[in-house]
């Protein structure tokens, strides 16, 4: 029995808590797993709106307006009801631990039924605020209980194999009953909605009496024959448990050898990391906003512009329940914290939205987008919210602490919670009062430290700064192209430019790009990758500021091409789109002038960034500099990794190179480069004659020319749907691989002839998705080191002069035909296709030297 570190604890002395007995589980003991499963997570259509919206707290939004209506109480006397459930949580957090400690999972889940059937029935019977209160609190005493109960429940008698799914359960039911009390709220009386929330407890506890109860609870009171008779029932009758019935029985002996669990020992050494991620994950769950915005989103939408709330709320509703669902199945597959990254990303970015619309509304420009606006950004915020960031916090609390202090670590980390919870859920109102957007901006400021918590944690926290100062440039990339869409309109009325000369303005960047494409490589080569960096980010600023402050057509166009040699250096793609969509959203309410302004920032950020990031080691290994290669790979991957093997690798990798005669232009166009040459070449080729720079150039234009008053709505609308495309398309990059996006990416933009504004938002939403970085990433891992910057910049040639060819000629082909300019982008959409089937390469799961060397071979076969 080795005694290895256990994911429980972190200590070498806990042994692991599921052993190979769990791979004889067979069908009958699925059954009872998933039995008891459903009958734990039917308290969790009790449980609120803690980590998404539950029925308990799903019950305050749509019952609003009619409570206070009804019981005539002031918006005070509403937040207190919305809040005070919250308080009451906090006492039954404080005391689930010791409960379920006590009287076992199921023995705390029967009290927490109890009190949620009293409190729904004390709302429903309620004549004034006090009864309403004190029914309210105590639903929140019970749901405080099973905020903890339910997911240690599952996790305790889960084989490991489904521990990530099935725990997310919880979660999935959560959010089901707040779908299902918002949808209900729509067309029900609040006493109505109220009356039906005690069926959930009275369905659990009528199951309780079949399920057994944790296992893992009954060794640890002693309770032998029934451990090992409730382990077999979870495992079937057939199955052999032995091992894992002794690898239980073992670790609760060592456990129990240790001194009983008080509060202060979970401050202890051994347990500070535990106890830091679990408080530190659940606080900025809270403080992120959820329970904020999901109380009052129905006044929320009213705020915003909507006539009633309805049409957001039952939104909202519909969209938690798949996508909670999709959490599920992603969660064992890519694990517990890229999970939580991508979600806290998602929740940054939808309140940053929401708080734009009514930074908006505030300054009473662009009406008819600031409701679109603010329903986007929320849907963002709760599907992102509801795919991660809602269940994995209590499921990775679940796993990290040990079992003779999971009852007192879970009443700690479940008392933070709710008291998170009731602090924003009593000031919401308070705030939105005060600023609306200043609000939802704080809440977007939370969701970005969220991801650098996470990041620190996984020791990862360089190479994400790192990453994060490149792609600023690839924001300010994003910004160059969208900035010439929204600011069209201003430029050409306010300069007097004439159709030809805006082409010219609209396409010269390009030319700039190809210029900044030839020079990339040799200055990437030359100065380093930071030095390429900072070399673009000075071009950048200088053609932003002369735009900014033209007055004829010849600086426009010499700022613009200023622009176009910087970005023409740096090309990455995750940052682009939110570029693009920071520049569409901005664009409706911003001048022209003041939209080149902000297109510095990116800029800037970039360059105060590059003295805090280290420089690419495979860069120093290539050029010698040993010491600063070891480095500069230490801080990469970690102060107390061991990088040893990946030093050695990277180093006679480039030692092959060195051995190789300087590359030259010709060199490319050798025969063991040809495939890598064809594949790089020809995405590039396809990614632009697919017509997007045309499309994403002149957006506004086509929307007016499609019959829309103003290209506002449109622009608008891409914007909201390119950046969380675009991170969707980078969370699937890895699983399914580069060739099947690239594949599905086509065939939806064969959609876009004759579809006007469906074809062009499904365009843009598969262009994000796949096209627009999986052939970036291709070409980044497929040529050799030794040729890579030559490659890079004859590559990147390619991709601008195909930019500028299309860029320049698109207004001129539309005058021509629209429909046929339309369908001839739909046919090279289709052969890019059968390109990316029969020629490009799956590199999934490889590394750069396994890549380059099988496509270096004669024996195609052997890259797929």
């Amino acid at each position: 029995m080795a005694k290895a570190k256990d994911v429980e604890s972190g200590e070498s002395i806990i042994l692991p808590l599921i052993s190979r007995g769990t791979k004889e589980v067979g069908c009958g003991s699925n059954c009872m797993v998933l039995l008891s499963t459903l009958v734990a997570v039917a308290g969790s259509f009790q449980f609120g709106m803690s980590a998404n919206v539950g029925l308990q707290v799903g019950f305050s939004s749509p019952a609003q307006a009619g409570i206070r209506r009804d019981l005539h109480l002031t918006l005070a006397e509403y937040s207190m009801f919305g809040s005070i459930l919250t308080i009451g949580a906090m006492v039954g957090a404080i005391m689930s631990g010791r409960l379920s400690d006590f009287l076992g999972r199921k023995g705390a889940m029967r009290i927490s039924s109890i009190f949620c059937v009293v409190g729904w029935l004390s709302i429903y019977v309620s004549k004034g605020a006090w009864s309403l209160d004190i029914g309210r609190l105590s639903l929140g005493y019970g749901i405080g209980i099973l905020s903890f109960v339910v997911p240690t429940y599952i996790a305790e008698r889960t084989p490991k194999n489904m521990r990530g799914a099935l725990t997310t359960a919880n979660q999935l039911l959560i959010v089901c009953g707040g779908s299902f009390s918002y949808l209900l709220g729509t067309v029900v009386t609040w006493r109505t909605l109220a009356l039906m929330g005690f069926l959930p407890s009275m369905l659990q506890m009528l199951g309780l009496c079949f399920i057994p109860e944790s296992p893992r609870w009954l060794a640890k009171v002693g309770k032998q024959e029934e451990f090992e008779s409730e382990l077999r029932r979870l495992r079937g009758g057939a199955a052999d448990i032995s091992d894992e019935a002794i690898e239980i029985q073992q670790y609760v002996e060592t456990i129990a050898k240790l001194p009983k669990a008080r509060i202060v020992d979970l401050f202890r050494r051994n347990y500070l990391y535990s106890v830091t991620v679990a408080v530190g994950l659940i606080l900025l769950q809270q403080f992120g906003g959820i329970n904020g915005i999901g109380f009052y989103a129905s006044e929320t939408f009213v705020a915003a512009g909507f006539s009633s709330g309805n049409a957001g709320t039952v939104a909202m509703a519909a969209i938690q329940v798949p996508v909670t669902t999709v959490g599920a199945l992603l969660l064992d597959r890519v694990g517990r914290r890229p999970l939580i990254m991508v979600s806290a990303t998602g929740t940054c970015l939808g309140c940053f939205l929401a708080g734009l619309s009514f930074l908006i509304k505030g300054h009473g420009s662009s009406p008819d987008i600031i409701p679109i606006l603010a329903l986007a950004g929320i849907l963002l915020y709760i599907g992102s919210f509801s795919i991660g960031l809602g269940a994995v916090p209590w499921l990775i609390m679940s796993e990290i602490f040990p079992l003779h202090v999971k009852g007192m670590a879970g009443s700690l980390v479940t008392l933070v919670h709710w008291f998170g919870s009731w602090a924003i859920s009593y000031a919401f109102n308070f705030l939105m009062t005060w600023s609306s957007s200043g609000t939802l901006f704080v809440f977007s400021a939370v969701g970005a430290l969220t991801v650098l918590f996470v990041a620190k944690l996984e020791s990862i926290k360089m190479v994400l700064l790192g990453t994060f100062v490149a792609v600023c440039g690839s924001f300010e990339f994003g910004s160059a192209v969208g900035y010439s869409s929204p600011a069209q309109a201003g430029i050409i009325h306010d300069l007097g430019l004439s159709l030809s000369q805006y082409s010219v303005f609209g396409s010269i960047m390009t030319i700039g790009a190809m210029f900044g494409a030839i020079t990339s490589g040799r200055i990437a080569d030359l100065v380093g990758r930071r030095g390429a960096m900072w070399a673009s980010s000075a071009f950048c600023i200088a053609g932003w500021v002369a735009v900014s402050l033209s007055q004829g057509a010849w600086s426009m166009d010499l700022g613009r091409l200023s622009t176009g040699f910087g970005v023409g250096i740096i090309s990455y793609v995750l940052m682009i789109s939110c570029g693009v969509s920071v520049a569409y959203l901005l664009g409706t309410f911003l001048t022209w002038r003041m939209l080149a302004l902000t297109g510095i920032i990116p800029s800037l950020i970039q360059l105060m960034g590059l003295f805090f990031i280290p420089e690419s080691p495979r860069w120093l290994a290539k050029v010698g500099q040993q010491e600063k290669f070891k480095s500069a790979l230490q801080i990469l991957r970690g102060k107390s990794a061991d990088i040893s093997e990946e030093a050695a690798e990277i180093q006679e990798y480039t030692e092959s190179l060195e051995s190789l005669p300087k590359a030259r232009l010709q060199d490319l166009f050798e025969r063991k480069y040809a495939r890598s040459l064809i594949v790089g070449v020809g995405l590039m080729v396809f990614q632009q004659f697919g017509g997007v720079n045309g499309i994403v150039f002149y957006a506004s234009d086509i929307f007016v020319s499609a019959g829309f008053s103003s290209g506002k709505v449109g622009t608008t609308i891409m914007a909201i749907i390119q950046a969380p495309m675009t991170l969707i398309g980078a969370m699937l990059l890895d699983i399914s691989g580069r060739k099947p996006l690239l594949v599905d990416h086509d065939w939806l933009q064969l959609l876009v002839p004759g579809m006007n504004l469906a074809g062009i938002l499904v365009y843009s939403a598969s262009f994000s998705l796949g096209m627009g970085a999986i052939p970036w990433v291709i070409m980044s891992e497929i040529f050799p080191i030794n040729i890579k910057g030559m490659a890079g910049s004859l590559v990147t040639l390619v991709n601008w002069f195909g930019s500028w060819a299309i860029s320049y000629t698109f207004n001129f082909i539309k005058s021509w035909s629209a429909a046929g300019t339309f369908f001839i982008f739909g046919g090279i959409c289709g052969a890019t296709i059968l390109f990316v089937v029969k020629v490009v390469p799956e590199t999934k799961g490889r590394s750069l030297e396994e890549i380059q060397g099988s496509l270096s071979s004669c024996h195609p076969a052997d890259s797929e």
